[in-house]
């Protein structure tokens, strides 16, 4: 009930709702600090609320502390020393999606890694296993390359999660995730001017932490953009072509990096978009670039 609520807290919401746009501000200033208790005031507000107009008030005030919430959660996310790329995911996606639920989420991505840990063995070679991931890429994968009309919503994880189409810097993410949460004895490699594609290793070198890409260790690689496996009569040539014998032209990544990738291209897009609402949002991953950095 709203009675629990001290009377101080539930008449600084009513006073943002009826207040003008100065006021608004020095009332919502008084609540960032509070984002968590103030939504659960609001959302038992929402249901006593005498009229639309004030429903309307409280609903919209609640989408902007939830904005907020999110906002807060990523910069305390990017401060872990080893954040899940799951949940970094998350949130970034919950900006664009703000009602997206955790557990249901997590629960996607979970049912999607059990179609490959079901068909992990002991004595699966990297190639077999390849093709298990390259095999579920096929099936649950459609590659939005040149879509006209591609929307922020595009470059969410959940977006894939829900309709199977997704950039190829989902692609990645998607990859990230495979190997990272698997334990795959695979890194997902950076290109610089390349395609990004996924290294799968010997499984003779699983013994220390893969933080090097060394071409010579390589078995083979899958390419995150075709999906397509690359044999290893043809790695050399690959190799050479990416000129990935220098350092400086590729790089493995941790999730604050990966998902600092993802914002990149977001923010690339927004540049150049026509989004109704494109300030807003390039600002926010502006933010959120901060944040990553």
């Amino acid at each position: 009930m709203v009675k629990y609520y001290p009377k101080k807290e539930i008449s600084l919401t009513y006073l943002w709702s009826d207040s003008d746009d100065t006021i608004k501000q020095e009332v919502f200033n008084k609540m960032l600090p509070h984002v968590t208790k103030y939504r659960k005031i609001i959302q038992s507000l929402i249901n006593d609320a005498l009229t639309q107009h004030g429903k309307s008030n409280l609903i919209k005030l609640d989408k902007e502390l939830m904005y907020h919430e999110t906002l807060n959660s990523l910069k305390k996310w990017a401060k872990q020393k080893s954040p899940s790329l799951t949940e970094g995911i998350f949130y970034l996606d919950s900006l664009v999606f703000p009602n997206l639920n955790w557990i249901a989420y997590q629960s996607k991505i979970n049912f999607l890694l059990k179609e490959v840990w079901i068909e992990l063995t002991p004595n699966l070679t990297n190639v077999e296993l390849a093709i298990v991931i390259q095999t579920l890429f096929k099936k649950h994968f459609r590659l939005n390359t040149h879509n006209p009309e591609q929307k922020v919503e595009d470059f969410t994880f959940h977006h894939w999660l829900e309709t199977q189409h997704g950039s190829p810097a989902v692609a990645i993410i998607l990859l990230h995730i495979i190997s990272d949460v698997l334990k795959l004895p695979a890194k997902v490699i950076h290109c610089k001017g390349q395609t990004n594609f996924l290294a799968f290793y010997p499984r003779a070198f699983l013994d220390a932490p893969i933080t090097n890409f060394i071409p010579e260790n390589i078995c083979f690689v899958m390419s995150a953009k075709e999906f397509e496996l690359i044999p290893i009569d043809d790695i050399k040539s690959y190799i050479d072509d990416a000129q990935l014998y220098h350092q400086n032209n590729y790089t493995i990544k941790n999730s604050k990096q990966v998902l600092a990738n993802l914002v990149e291209w977001i923010i690339e897009f927004l540049a150049t978009s026509s989004h109704p609402n494109q300030t807003h949002i390039l600002n926010t991953y502006l933010k959120v670039k901060k944040y990553l950095n």
